[in-house]
């Protein structure tokens, strides 16, 4: 697992507004480096190097690309904080996020089950699908630009490599700007590059998760480069169904045969026998954040997808002559670099022994794997008192699978904990539950599995019951309030740690909810205030009693998962209400 490296004596202590602490990689475009905001908050830098930086047209398209960039929404991909394009060396911050890439995860695990493959399927092409309709092209989809953050998928480094071209054109001294094995067919001929080379690299993706190998590997660039122009996709492994038809699809050498990242979107959820096209496709199909855990059950599988009718399958053989001619001549003459990023501490150019060909890093994809958050400086987080002992330190696995069960209520349920202090019949503790949310359908969880870490936000996600996850609290009676009110600990069964906000005493809202040790005299009591009841469950608010608050989703009926916990003013249709659900209820 990568660790973050020391800086050397040229780099800077301080970028903009931000702290750095250490280099997390470099490579042809520049140095990435792990610091933290004012608040602590651990962000990724990437700085230009200043060769580029000296290079007007470089920064005005680095400048658009970022500006792009800001628009695709953070849920799925890596939220762009903040930029400065027009520092001595241009800069962006992108969130840090915390959990190995796909390519670490095959290669220490091997291919992943058909659960999760469909879910990190649909977890990419919604990724895809936002990004594109923010106006950009991701140009390098792979599995170490696809991480396996806590929840769902995160997509990474998208649309700014772009800013290394020369203006409509693929190449930049003799280089292609992309990782050759995933890259589609297009782009090596010299047309217009468009969305569906993205898609053609979902296919390589999806492909090498559930197989372990990409579609069109070979033992040296050249050999993959005339696979992918001449050959179909080696899909052996990839189970038959609805999803490996949908791959064939996206591998489709012509790539007006290709689904849009919108259209694989809707397939994958719908279930339906045909891909919807993209007029058909609702606006609304973004509107829930799918998670890239499908079950432990038969995934809801994708859509059957006949081929497109109007054109013919074109020959992949057609433009070799052209375009292996071209690619050959530069690599004798030692002159092309594919850029594919190594994870190494510092831009290698690794040169295959038959063709000459390089790999280069283009410098804006994460190591494979970012350090976990428990390895960085504790001087760039915040950290518990001293008298404060720690809890177990967070896993970075990833989720077990589980489907989400809908809970059916026995007749007659009573175990619910009391209200009113005078009608706890002297119960040590109530549950443990699951706590789900009436209108997203989540429930609260800490990321990764089992115990949790002090201080780490408390967020949603799919139930998981059929596994032995993070997400089964107790309420444990802890006194009363002035009116009389049952208070609790909502204590984790898995850590022992209590739900809890930064400090003691009230806090402001859309304070984030965390995970803390049970501590007397803080902010840690919560009653109970029933709100309604739909099919067949209690719901109630969480509310805080040194605030006056509620346990919120941030967001309004939002199910996408990872959504962090905060404390809000108390309302309705806002999803403050919980149901507390037994293991043995669903």
């Amino acid at each position: 697992m990568a660790q973050t490296m020391p800086l050397q004596q040229d780099d800077p202590r301080r970028i903009g507004d931000y702290e750095v602490i250490g280099r997390l990689g470099a490579g042809g475009m520049g140095v990435v480096f792990l610091a933290r905001s004012a608040t602590g908050r651990p962000v990724a830098i990437k700085v230009v190097h200043a060769e580029l930086a000296r290079d007007p047209e470089f920064r005005s398209r680095f400048s658009g690309e970022v500006t792009r960039a800001r628009q695709v929404p953070p849920f799925c991909t890596a939220e762009v904080i903040d930029a400065d394009p027009e520092a001595d060396r241009p800069y962006l911050v992108v969130e840090y996020v915390e959990g190995p890439t796909l390519a670490e995860e095959v290669t220490a695990r091997g291919p992943m089950s058909a659960a999760n493959l469909h879910g990190l399927a649909i977890g990419i092409a919604t990724a895809l699908t936002a990004i594109h309709e923010a106006g950009v092209i991701h140009r390098d989809l792979k599995p170490g630009n696809v991480l396996l953050a806590p929840g769902s998928p995160k997509v990474i480094d998208f649309g700014i490599a772009r800013a290394l071209e020369a203006p409509h054109q693929e190449t930049r001294n003799g280089q292609f700007v992309g990782t050759i094995g995933y890259m589609a067919p297009e782009r090596f001929e010299g047309s217009a590059l468009t969305p569906a080379a993205d898609v053609f690299s979902w296919g390589c993706v999806v492909t090498y998760a559930g197989t372990g190998r990409a579609p069109f590997d070979a033992n040296t660039p050249v050999a993959t480069l005339a696979r992918i122009l001449t050959q179909p996709p080696a899909l052996d492994g990839l189970a038959e169904g609805p999803l490996r038809r949908l791959v064939e699809r996206a591998l489709s050498a012509d790539p007006a045969q290709r689904p849009s990242a919108r259209e694989l979107h809707a397939a994958l959820l719908s279930g339906s026998s045909s891909v919807p096209r993209a007029a058909e496709v609702p606006p609304s199909s973004l509107a829930g954040m799918p998670s890239l855990q499908a079950g432990d059950e038969a995934p809801t599988q994708a859509a059957d997808v006949p081929a497109r009718q109007p054109a013919a399958r074109p020959d992949r053989r057609r433009p070799v002559v052209t375009v292996l001619g071209a690619v050959l001549a530069l690599a004798l003459a030692g002159g092309i670099g594919f850029l594919a990023y190594r994870g190494t501490a510092e831009a290698r150019a690794d040169t295959d022994p038959v063709s000459g060909l390089q790999s280069v890093d283009p410098g804006y994809s994460t190591p494979q794997n970012a350090p976990p958050l428990s390895s960085i400086p504790a001087s760039a987080i915040p950290t518990p008192s001293a008298s404060t002992p720690a809890a177990r330190p967070p896993s970075s696995a990833a989720k077990p699978s589980s489907a989400p069960p809908k809970p059916t209520p026995p007749a007659g349920r009573k175990n619910q904990p009391a209200i009113k202090a005078a009608d706890r019949n002297g119960a040590a503790a109530y549950g443990p539950y699951f706590v789900q949310n009436l209108h997203t359908g989540r429930c609260i969880d800490v990321p990764g599995t089992g115990a949790g870490a002090v201080n780490q936000q408390v967020k949603q996600d799919v139930c998981l019951t059929a596994a032995d996850d993070n997400q089964e609290y107790l309420f444990i009676p802890h006194g009363a309030d002035a009116a009389g009110n049952q208070l609790y600990w909502i204590r984790n069964t898995a850590d022992d740690l209590c739900l809890d906000v930064p400090g003691a005493g009230a806090v402001p809202t859309a304070t984030r909810v965390t995970e803390m040790n049970c501590i007397e005299q803080d902010n840690q009591d919560y009653t109970l205030v029933p709100r309604l009841t739909s099919g067949g469950w209690e719901y109630y608010h969480l509310r805080n009693a040194a605030s006056g608050m509620c346990i919120d989703v941030y967001g309004n009926r939002d199910p996408a998962p990872a959504l962090v916990l905060t404390l809000v003013t108390c309302g309705t249709d806002n999803d403050h209400e919980w149901a507390l659900i037994e293991r043995s209820e669903w």
